[in-house]
């Protein structure tokens, strides 16, 4: 990412793939199937939100599975220790958490699994903080 004259990183991520900058906040994925590149302005930001998911089915299942292993005959434990393994396997793949940051035209879905409530929130601050601080300049510049 190229920086404009007057921009400078207000804070970026341990593997910098999240960039937050006094004009933009900008975010580049690299995936094994695929990646992209997206920014978005600071004063086209609409909504910042966290989004948090855990598939309580799984959790289900896994119970069941226990159940089964412990009171279940031979071949209905096996199938309880199946249950027990995919059940974790598929709880822990389908758990998300993320911070949407959006705009008219975009949006960025930052992965903060495991990531400390606490630090999301400072976070979500941080940006919209940023953003009130752009709209003052833009808006002084239009004057």
């Amino acid at each position: 990412m190229t920086l404009f004259p007057d921009e400078k990183i207000v804070s970026q991520s341990n593997d910098n793939s999240i960039i937050l900058t006094t004009h933009r906040i900008y975010q580049e994925r690299n995936l094994s199937e695929n990646s992209s590149t997206k920014s978005i302005m600071l004063e086209h930001i609409t909504s910042c939100e966290t989004y948090y998911n855990k598939n309580k089915v799984w959790i289900a299942v896994i119970v069941i599975g226990i159940i089964m292993a412990i009171v279940a005959s031979d071949i209905e434990k096996v199938v309880g220790v199946i249950a027990i393994l995919a059940g974790i396997f598929l709880y822990l793949k389908t758990t998300k958490s993320y911070i949407k940051v959006a705009s008219p035209t975009a949006e960025l879905l930052i992965n903060v699994l495991g990531m400390d409530k606490n630090k999301i929130s400072e976070f979500i601050d941080l940006i919209e903080q940023t953003k009130h601080k752009r709209l003052l300049i833009v808006g002084n510049k239009n004057n």
